[in-house]
């Protein structure tokens, strides 16, 4: 995948993944995003997420774990490494009530190990000239995931690799994921002849092959955690209060949010240059969005009214232009090196992004997961989107590393102390009814939550998602409306 946005957008819907398995696979709080303890003194075992995991299994599970113990050509870090994994699978298999089991096999040539290994998809890797194996295959029911070699350089990641493979075997049911967006992720059929119908975006067909999704729309009533084990808000663009309110609600009973927000959605103003087929209205989402009554209650500011630009991190784009504000952050923008979200995830691309800055309060806590230069600065949205060249040299540095996607966990407040907040009537003022019932929303966490923040969504956007040139490719055209567009 060689596409940094492509890389973007496989990189936040493995976010998505994991932050569906937060509560079973790992604790996500800053102190604890590294999952089992391999050193030789074990300091620590395995996490309560997989022990819960283990406890539950309601089925067989069988591990066909391939090494190859008696090649005297293992590398001794890779030996070394497989004495842990022994280590580890001893554990899983002793928490596991019976429910796992572990075969080893050693895939000498031409033996009904290798043959299995083969037909596992396993072919080994090439060290030091001889083909040798170090990998899984999790099996049950009639799922199977393949682990081809667990590779010592990410020991951090085996616990997670190993617990969620289990789950997705042994879970009879795609966990569910509900979405909230301003923009029509899922396509729309064609509303007139000839028209072309509009195919559903990368990411939501990504999301599709592992989770059910839910559109809930953007005016829901009500989310069960329950349920929904992770609220997908991808550009919530003009959030009523009263959907806000549904969210916090949601929170504060353990759900887990993802929000994907922008300060100048690319995507919004190219698919907004289109009229409503049946009006002859433009149509479309706007192009900012934010959770203006959630974030003040998180303790967090998000600068929606100008786009983040980083001459560090700016990318140089078609016809030798340089997009100040499309940031291409590698992986030294990414402070938590050994976080499951981040880890193993070259560089991403945000086009015209917003930022996130901690302001104190929120009772939770914070832990940025990649983030600008302290050269970074503020700068014009439509300037930016137009590739203004004086803007290269004119970002003003406020001297401060912004957050552009962050992830916040524990015990939430409620942002509506008052209750649910009333809808208006056409005047603007409260209505008052005297049957509704008494308030019994939650005012403060029931379970532990996790909200991540993406200060971006046109990463996600088809028409880069394969090709960051595409961008450099847009010239900026004003439609009769007067509104400026980006068109092809």
């Amino acid at each position: 995948m060689k596409a940094p946005v492509t890389r973007a957008a496989l990189g936040i819907a493995a976010l998505v993944a994991i932050a569906i398995l937060a509560n079973w696979l790992i604790s996500l709080t800053p102190v604890g995003s590294r999952g089992a303890d391999l050193t030789e003194n074990k300091i620590h075992s395995l996490t309560d997420g997989t022990k819960a995991i283990l406890a539950e299994l309601d089925t067989p599970v069988v591990i066909r774990y391939y090494a190859s113990r008696s090649s005297d050509y293992m590398p001794e870090q890779v030996k070394l490494h497989l004495r842990r994994v022994d280590d580890v699978l001893k554990e899983y298999a002793g928490l596991s009530n019976g429910k796992l089991r572990i075969e080893n096999l050693d895939p000498q040539p031409d033996t009904d190990a290798e043959d299995s290994a083969n037909l596992d998809g396993l072919s080994g890797q090439q060290i030091n000239d001889e083909n040798l194996y170090l990998g899984l295959a999790i099996t049950a029911l009639d799922k199977k995931v393949v682990l081809p070699f667990l590779d010592p350089g990410e020991e951090t990641m085996l616990e997670y690799q190993i617990s969620k493979a289990i789950a997705e075997v042994s879970t009879p049911v795609k966990p569910v994921i509900g979405i909230m967006s301003a923009f029509d992720l899922a396509g729309t059929p064609a509303m007139m002849p000839g028209q072309q119908p509009q195919q559903a975006w990368v990411i939501y067909q990504q999301l599709q092959q592992s989770f059910e999704i839910k559109d809930l729309g953007m005016a829901p009533e009500k989310i069960d955690p329950n349920v929904i084990k992770v609220l997908f808000l991808f550009h919530p663009a003009e959030i009523t209060k009263q959907a806000e309110y549904v969210v916090d609600q949601y929170l504060l009973g353990g759900g887990t949010v993802v929000a994907c927000l922008d300060a100048h959605s690319v995507a919004a103003q190219m698919l907004g240059g289109q009229p409503n087929p049946m009006t002859g209205q433009p149509g479309g989402a706007p192009t900012t969005s934010t959770l203006p009554t959630l974030l003040g209650a998180w303790g967090i500011d998000f600068t929606s009214d100008r786009v983040l630009a980083d001459p560090v991190h700016a990318t140089l784009l078609g016809g030798n232009r340089k997009g100040v504000a499309v940031l291409s952050l590698p992986q030294s923008s990414m402070p938590q090196k050994d976080n499951i979200v981040t880890k193993g995830i070259e560089s991403i691309t945000l086009y015209l992004p917003g930022a996130f800055k901690r302001k104190g309060g929120g009772g939770v806590a914070s832990n940025s997961l990649v983030r600008s230069s302290t050269n970074a600065g503020f700068v014009d949205s439509m300037r930016a989107a137009q590739l203004d060249p004086t803007l290269d040299t004119s970002v003003k540095s406020e001297d401060t590393a912004f957050d552009l996607i962050t992830h916040l966990s524990g015990n939430f407040k409620t942002a509506f102390p008052d209750g649910k907040p009333k809808d208006a009537n056409p005047d603007g003022e409260k209505e008052e009814d005297k049957d509704a019932p008494k308030d019994n929303s939650l005012k403060e966490a029931a379970k532990p939550g996790n909200v991540f923040l993406v200060a971006d969504v046109d990463a996600f956007y088809d028409r880069f998602a394969y090709n960051v040139q595409n961008f450099g490719g847009m010239q900026m055209a004003a439609p009769a409306n007067g509104n400026a567009a980006l068109l092809l």
